[in-house]
């Protein structure tokens, strides 16, 4: 169910081209692309209408691209209704920003993200990354990350692999209670 977006004029976010053309990425799914800058705008409703029809369905989109992580600087301009876009981390390891406005709900995908999305399976859920539960796992992870890297610095590698390889063993123990009791009651006397 193609939509006609061909003669849609919006302004890319990025490089403020003044038409985005539409491009299929996928059956059911067609996105604005600048040919500047390769980034695409999906509306809402298109991507509600592509993911009606995608489960079950198999996806020859999974392109080879190897981004790096966009810049998730400057203020980006909504091509559909001039409003600010908002910037969400991805999360989930894909080191990458989703710039989407609160109004009309569409999403700027730099060059190459949905593809990443994509390949990491994100895509069937673009919605819940604006959910206020992920954001918040996406910032859980990545505390969790800035304490290993100070626990490393800290201890060196060689410690710092010793406690990692500890913590999964005890982790995997059926009796981990016990051990983390006996552990903190040994170590205040």
């Amino acid at each position: 169910m193609s939509l006609d977006l061909r003669r849609v004029h919006m302004k890319c976010p990025v490089c403020k081209t003044p038409t985005l053309v539409q491009r299929t990425i996928d059956k059911n799914l067609d996105m604005l692309e600048c040919s500047e800058c390769g980034g695409n705008w999906l509306k809402s409703y298109q991507y509600w209408l592509w993911k009606a029809f995608y489960d079950g369905v198999s996806h020859s989109v999974h392109a080879e691209i190897e981004a790096k992580p966009e810049n998730a600087e400057g203020i980006k301009i909504c091509p559909e209704c001039s409003r600010l876009l908002k910037k969400y981390a991805a999360g989930h390891g894909t080191g990458m920003f989703i710039d989407r406005c609160d109004n009309c709900r569409g999403i700027w995908f730099n060059k190459s993200e949905m593809n990443r999305l994509l390949k990491s399976d994100v895509h069937k859920e673009i919605t819940a990354i604006f959910a206020s539960h992920w954001q918040k796992q996406v910032r859980d992870e990545k505390v969790f990350r800035h304490r290993d890297e100070l626990l490393l610095k800290e201890l060196g590698e060689t410690e710092y692999k010793l406690v990692r390889d500890f913590k999964n063993w005890i982790a995997k123990h059926p009796k981990v209670e016990y051990i983390i009791s006996y552990i903190n009651f040994t170590l205040r006397n």
